[in-house]
């Protein structure tokens, strides 16, 4: 699944170009053939999903503009989870992306958070409507998504 993400992200433009810009562009990572059941599962998709996060992340390593860049997980639904990338664009004036510290919930697996956070990453966790969401990020490449670092 790697090359296959890999040759996704090889196709996008991370020039920095004029027209080189994010609005909200996002890699979903579910395989209904290879993650049926999350709780077996959960370890080697969270390695999934931090080898396409660095996959990534390389990419953006000479980005010449300011961007943000995180994994997001929805505890309820799977399917949902991505790798963002977000940035100045012509859509809209929502750029950069601020969460307050304050709203910050911790996810019901704590397997979730504590692998993320071995990795070396920050979150924040969004209480929603249809289930939480946790963004996770490093506070010390692009642009945080929180109004302090965690």
């Amino acid at each position: 699944m790697l090359n296959k993400i890999r040759e996704i992200v090889d196709e996008v433009d991370f020039s920095g170009g004029d027209s080189t810009w994010f609005d909200l562009w996002h890699l979903h990572l579910y395989d209904n053939d290879k993650i049926r059941d999350t709780s077996e599962n959960l370890e080697d998709y969270l390695k999934l999903l931090i080898e396409s996060y660095k996959i990534v992340r390389v990419k953006l390593d000479k980005f010449p503009k300011q961007f943000q860049l995180w994994i997001e997980i929805d505890e309820e639904e799977f399917s949902q989870n991505a790798i963002y990338v977000h940035s100045e664009n012509p859509n809209a004036l929502n750029f950069p992306i601020k969460y307050p510290k304050d709203i910050c919930i911790r996810p019901k697996n704590r397997k979730v958070e504590s692998f993320m956070l071995s990795q070396g990453l920050a979150f924040i966790g969004i209480a929603g409507m249809d289930g939480n969401i946790f963004c996770f990020y490093d506070v010390n490449f692009g642009v945080p998504l929180s109004q302090t670092s965690r």
